[in-house]
Parts: C-alpha cells; structure tokens; sequence
C-alpha cells in the first residue's frame, strides 16, 4: 500500500508540475510574442526598410549619422559650410543631368515639366 500511496503521490506531483509548465510556456509564448512585435516596430522606425542580414548595418548606420551631425553641429560655421557644399554638389548634378536629357534641355519644356511637378505635390503653389 505504500508503495500504491508513494505511486499516486507522485502522479499528482507530476501532474501539478505539468499544469505549471504550461503556464511557464504560455507566459514564455506571450513574452516572445512581444519581443518579435517591439523588433518589428523598431525596424519599421528605422526608415521602413528591414535589412536583409538583420537591422545591425542600419542600425549602427544611425548612429553614425547621428554623430557625425552633433560633431558638426557644434561649429556652426563648418556645418553651415558643408550643408552649403552639399547643396551646390546636388544642384550642379541635377543641372548636368537636366542638360544632357534630350527633351528636358530645352528651356520651355524644363519650366513646363517643372510647373506641372509643383501642380501635382501642391495645387496651391501655382
């Protein structure tokens, strides 16, 4: 009878120990559940663009930017200089590409294409 009793004991510990394991794996499920949800969400925060190889590049590619923006912006006139140097590089190239393209180099058609892109974005402008 001992033994019957030891047998029984056990199965009911077996049994309350199962019942707590799958709480234990329900609790586990749901934490993995969020963390995949806040990983989805901070990919999305990160330009929309999930990287191929995991957020790492994009991450790490922030914060490079971020301090390459505050060492900068401490000097105001080195920032003021190289955002000025950046500007003048994106004009000349869209400059040079405008007159190589055979139908937007005439000066009538460039104004005309460039009116009827500020007519689309913003109806108010013109």
């Amino acid at each position: 009878m001992d033994k019957v009793k030891k047998i029984e004991r056990l199965e009911k510990r077996v049994v309350s120990e199962e019942g707590e394991i799958k709480k234990l794996e329900e609790k586990i499920s749901q934490k993995e559940d969020r963390i995949l949800k806040s990983q989805s969400m901070l990919l999305k925060t990160m330009g929309g663009v999930k990287v191929a190889f995991g957020a790492a590049p994009a991450y790490h590619a922030k914060f490079v930017r971020l301090g390459i923006v505050k060492r900068f912006g401490k000097h105001k006139l080195l920032y003021s200089f190289v955002t000025l140097v950046s500007v003048i590089l994106i004009w000349t190239g869209l400059q040079t590409f405008i007159n190589k393209t055979p139908g937007i180099s005439n000066p009538l058609i460039s104004i005309a294409i460039g009116l009827l892109i500020v007519w689309v974005i913003d109806r108010e402008l013109v």
